[in-house]
């Protein structure tokens, strides 16, 4: 498939703009359905109770979560071939996630909330309108853009052995 898409007459900076839209496109998607599920079903089952503003706010904040998961994923898959995208672009998201999981176990490990992204994800501190987690969020979209750029870029000049 991907001799295929280089083979045509289009730029390589195109092809992965083209791949990065795609999975941008499909986690924004995901996020809109969830967000429309949850709304269907907090009023269907508690009427007039949920406060809209809040969902939409943890919504986007874990939309920037999401793209910066995605940002890990299409780097690791623009630096290097298959076996080894895949070992880094699902085995960062999974270690940072075992630290986190570490870090919410007790005191003695709580330190390693400093060595994870998932720390800059603060539901609670995004519900209560804290600056922190609010700043915590933008930086998690502003990586995940960054990642992506990242891997167009490295994509543009990379020697593919095809």
């Amino acid at each position: 498939a991907m001799t295929a898409l280089l083979a045509a007459p289009v730029k390589r900076r195109t092809v992965a703009a083209t791949q990065a839209f795609v999975l941008i496109s499909g986690i924004l998607l995901l996020v809109l359905y969830t967000t429309g599920l949850e709304i269907v079903i907090a009023e269907a089952n508690f009427p007039s109770e949920l406060v809209l503003s809040e969902l939409l706010k943890l919504n986007a904040a874990l939309l920037c979560l999401h793209l910066f998961i995605g940002g890990i994923c299409f780097l690791a898959s623009c630096i290097s071939d298959t076996k080894y995208s895949i070992a880094f672009g699902a085995g960062i998201p999974a270690l940072m996630y075992v630290l986190q999981m570490l870090a919410n176990a007790g005191k003695k490990a709580e330190m390693a909330k400093y060595f994870t992204f998932f720390t800059l994800f603060d539901a609670n501190g995004i519900i209560a309108n804290e600056s922190s987690a609010i700043i915590g969020a933008i930086a998690l979209g502003i990586g995940g853009v960054g990642l992506y750029l990242t891997g167009i870029m490295i994509f543009d000049k990379k020697d593919l052995h095809i």
